[in-house]
């Protein structure tokens, strides 16, 4: 899977809860999900991909932003 197709999936739970999708900053920094959303978030990431994170991997701060997921997702669905 291409990182602009794994993008386009992770913009469509931005979109469904009316929140900006900002690929190269801080989610939380920017105010666009807090630590409850971030939950929601993290389990849309894992069911839509088939994957889990370790919890080190999403306790990361580099983990809340999405050029950061998307390389992580890749890494992690072309095992």
């Amino acid at each position: 899977m291409k990182k602009k197709d794994i993008e386009k999936i992770l913009k469509a739970w931005f979109y469904k809860k009316k929140k900006r999708f900002i690929s190269n900053k801080n989610l939380f920094d920017e105010g666009v999900i807090d630590s409850f959303e971030v939950i929601d978030f993290i389990s849309y990431v894992e069911e839509k991909f088939k994957i889990k994170f370790k919890s080190h991997e999403f306790q990361n701060p580099k983990f809340i932003i999405i050029k950061n997921i998307i390389n992580l997702i890749e890494k992690k669905i072309s095992v």
